[in-house]
């Protein structure tokens, strides 16, 4: 197990961190110009010549200070500084960087061809922070229903929304009473494999006053969000259960929560919070190993029970739209 690196900060929602330094320019050019070996500060600024120095100054420290850098000054005349990848914190972002969130960003610019891709990667990470990534991976809500369940006023909701959807993460649709609601999109969805990844290396480097980085509700709502990805038509008809436990507390008990998804006549996924009613099948694990089918595609320590096809299907559907990213 790699040491971790204690960051003392107000914390934030889990994956958050990584997001935002990743979504501020240009973080993740960095780490990619870095990829090949150690660069000196010079080249690195002939690598990135649109970007001023204090601002790659700054960025450079955020990753230096995050572990994921190693800043080295080198013994030659005149003196000059290089910056290289840690191994394996640095080696793990960049695997994310080249992966999920290149792979993310290159669909939002397809599909939102013209806009600024980086900020989005911002706002998905606005998306998580606010819980409105939470609220809608399931179900339709209005601004007012929003606003209720983020804590959010119903300006707040609205400004929120609109941004989201006019990125792509978020749909939303104006039914027969005018009342607009909001949905995640499909991008929204595919963003839980970008959360996943960046919540599992915080967990994994950073500690401290952040405790356990990714909440029992937050691994529930990025499954939510993710399940729904997948066409499942040979199980039209078909219900998924799934249970996730967060790790004992100190006196030894857990938590557990839950949420089901149903298959539907045209194999279309549709979810929701609290117990399966008759599932053809259930998978429980905990938010670990929930995290490892989500990003790695692996089942590991999972129990599962009844319809193995189609949990063994879902999955492995699911985690191929995700890989479809890196």
């Amino acid at each position: 197990m790699p040491n971790a690196i204690d960051i003392a900060e107000t914390p934030v929602a889990a994956g958050s961190r990584v997001l935002r330094l990743l979504a501020a320019d240009p973080s993740a050019a960095i780490v990619s110009a870095v990829a090949e070996g150690p660069l000196r500060s010079g080249r690195l600024k002939e690598a990135l010549p649109t970007h001023s120095p204090r601002t790659l100054y700054r960025r450079l420290e955020e990753l230096e200070r995050l572990g994921a850098l190693e800043r080295q000054r080198l013994n030659v005349s005149p003196p000059a500084i290089a910056y290289e990848l840690t191994a394996p914190a640095g080696r793990d972002l960049l695997d994310i960087v080249e992966g999920p969130v290149a792979g993310w960003l290159r669909l939002h610019a397809r599909e939102r061809l013209g806009e600024r891709t980086s900020a989005s990667l911002s706002l998905l990470a606005e998306a998580w922070e606010t819980q409105i990534f939470h609220g809608l991976s399931c179900d339709e809500r209005s601004l007012t229903e929003i606003g209720e369940e983020t804590e959010l006023t119903h300006h707040q909701a609205g400004r929120r929304a609109k941004r989201l959807a006019a990125a792509g993460i978020l749909d939303r649709e104006t039914g027969k009473d005018r009342i607009t609601r909001y949905l995640l999109s499909d991008l929204g969805r595919l963003g839980a494999g970008v959360i996943g990844a960046a919540a599992r290396w915080e967990e994994t480097y950073l500690a401290g006053s952040m405790g356990d980085p990714l909440e029992l509700d937050d691994c529930t709502a990025l499954l939510a969000g993710a399940l729904a990805l997948p066409r499942l038509q040979p199980y039209s008809g078909s219900v998924l259960g799934v249970t996730v436990e967060a790790e004992p507390n100190g006196n030894g008990s857990s938590r557990v929560a839950s949420l089901w998804a149903e298959v539907g006549e045209a194999g279309a996924v549709a979810c929701g919070f609290g117990p399966a009613p008759n599932p053809n099948a259930w998978a429980h694990g905990s938010v670990a190993a929930w995290l490892a089918a989500l990003i790695d595609g692996k089942r590991g320590t999972l129990r599962v029970g009844g319809d193995h096809a189609l949990i063994d299907t879902h999955l492995t559907r699911l985690h191929a739209r995700l890989r479809r990213l890196g």
